[in-house]
């Protein structure tokens, strides 16, 4: 993804995933999924919808990833 808010490989452009929290990141894809469980959409909005999901997803895993290294920094046990 570009800095420049362009659509990268996966679909979510930078302004959805660059700066936005884990929740906000999570609203984004459940209205991306609500609007791909519409039958009648166009397929090209599907696909455009499919591409920003998958984007959206993929950076939502690297948030909690790193949700999960903060997190495990604090466990007894760890030098």
């Amino acid at each position: 993804m570009s800095a420049d808010g362009a659509v990268g490989a996966a679909g979510a452009t930078a302004a959805e995933a660059g700066g936005a929290s884990l929740d906000e990141l999570l609203e984004a894809l459940e209205a991306t999924l609500q609007r791909l469980a519409d039958p009648s959409a166009p397929l090209d909005r599907a696909v455009a919808d499919y591409e920003k999901a998958r984007g959206l997803l993929g950076a939502a895993e690297e948030r909690l990833e790193v949700v999960r290294r903060r997190v495990a920094e604090f466990e007894p046990g760890r030098d």
